[in-house]
């Protein structure tokens, strides 16, 4: 059984609908080129780090370095954004999952 941190839980693959969490914070790994753990790092979990920014710094700021600013800030927002949205610690501020709703 697999499982993903966030903040201070920890899911199971049963407690997510459809790896929601699991699949934004990969966007947001991809995005950023930061690892989801890193211990060397002050704050370990990518996750806490996004909360960071949304706070204190602004989000485009989240880029990969090793892009150089060459990026498209709308579609790097669009990216950040959406993982911001489904890792929100209120599951019913997330996005929704359920291929029924319209």
């Amino acid at each position: 059984m697999s499982a993903v941190v966030y903040k201070d839980w920890v899911f199971t693959d049963e407690a997510l609908p459809n790896d929601l969490v699991k699949r934004c914070v990969l966007v947001l790994k991809i995005v950023s080129g930061l690892k989801v753990v890193d211990f060397r790092q002050l704050e370990v979990l990518l996750v806490n780090k996004v909360d960071e920014f949304e706070v204190r710094r602004p989000l485009e700021a989240l880029a990969d370095m090793g892009l150089n600013g060459e990026y498209n800030l709308k579609e790097l927002m669009r990216l950040v954004s959406l993982g911001a949205a489904c890792i929100h610690s209120d599951p019913k501020l997330r996005p929704n999952t359920d291929s029924n709703h319209s």
